[in-house]
């Protein structure tokens, strides 16, 4: 099987022979314009630094008081088709804790936001 890439959140992955390594991460500078751009970059934020610390999704749900389902949902940044994600100041502060981060760092900008009728 010939090697390729994989991009999983902002981590580029080599892969050779059916196993993947990391090869560098990259950042994103984009400032999402949308509710359903912003809770896709605050889900790819979740899994960058829920990477970075080696946590399975189910561990750091379970930490922040959460069903790995649940978590799962705010990962990809919708509830379910055509639903972005609307996690509570209660859930993003658990999370923030699990990641020992402070809430802040894992937002994006919402300055680009545009809101229907505005």
């Amino acid at each position: 099987m010939p090697g390729g890439q994989i991009n999983y959140a902002g981590y580029f992955w080599l892969t050779e022979g059916g196993c993947a390594r990391q090869r560098r991460e990259v950042s994103y500078s984009t400032v999402p314009s949308t509710w359903e751009e912003y809770a896709k970059t605050l889900g790819i934020e979740l899994q960058r630094r829920r990477i970075a610390l080696n946590v399975t999704q189910e561990n750091l749900a379970h930490q922040a008081g959460l069903t790995r389902t649940h978590y799962q949902q705010l990962e990809r940044g919708f509830w379910k088709p055509g639903s972005p994600a609307n996690p509570s100041l209660k859930i993003l502060v658990r999370l923030a804790q699990a990641l020992q981060l402070e809430v802040s760092e894992l937002l994006p900008s919402g300055d680009g936001v545009k809101w229907p009728g505005k």
